[in-house]
């Protein structure tokens, strides 16, 4: 693509100074490296034509380009919910240099910056965990399915955390145990008053 642009640019243009060029999702069917490396070529292949000033307008929903592009020369589209018309919508950070997951996570109307199959099991397996109870079989084989659960998850924040709960889970079900047994005891302990005390009036 780069060359093509080189070619018409330096051939079709020859009596042209001021150059607009289109590119309508130059990225697709690009790898991610390329793409990444896509704006710099551009720029180093434009630089090389004399005695021409060219403006470029994308369009896209790379947030690799975009990390690539200042804010101030991005206009953001999006679908008004209501007239079903796109209408310009502000851009609240700094695109230029800015983490591909947060542009992504931020201006590209993404709930989530991951699958939602892959949330969804994330949510069931939270709830999963926060329903422990002393009267679940076999504890110990659950806990270690959990655990298993929560190392298949890539983002290590999240796996943490949910070990962190687990945890937290089973402080719990301990604590509960001992206090079980703990009174227990002391009702052991009355018992056994009771009965002394029933054989002593005997």
């Amino acid at each position: 693509m780069i060359n093509c642009i080189y070619e018409y640019c330096d051939v079709s243009t020859v009596n042209e100074s001021d150059i607009v060029i289109l590119l309508d999702e130059p990225d697709n069917f690009m790898h991610p490296e390329t793409t990444r490396r896509f704006l710099s070529h551009l720029e180093k292949i434009l630089t090389q034509i004399p005695d021409k000033n060219f403006q470029v307008i994308i369009s896209t929903h790379s947030p690799i380009l975009l990390s690539d592009v200042p804010s101030s020369n991005i206009i953001r589209m999006k679908k008004d919910s209501i007239t079903g018309e796109c209408v310009k919508c502000e851009i609240n950070n700094q695109t230029f240099g800015a983490n591909i997951h947060t542009i992504l996570s931020e201006d590209f109307f993404m709930n989530s910056t991951i699958g939602k199959f892959s949330e969804n099991y994330i949510k069931d397996l939270i709830s999963d965990i926060s329903d422990i109870n002393g009267d679940t079989n076999n504890i110990n084989k659950l806990v270690s399915d959990y655990r298993d659960r929560i190392e298949i998850i890539g983002e290590k924040i999240i796996r943490n955390r949910l070990h962190h709960l687990l945890n937290s889970q089973l402080d719990k079900l301990q604590n509960i145990e001992l206090q079980i047994k703990h009174h227990e005891n002391i009702i052991a302990k009355l018992q056994k008053k009771k009965e002394v005390k029933e054989l002593s009036n005997d």
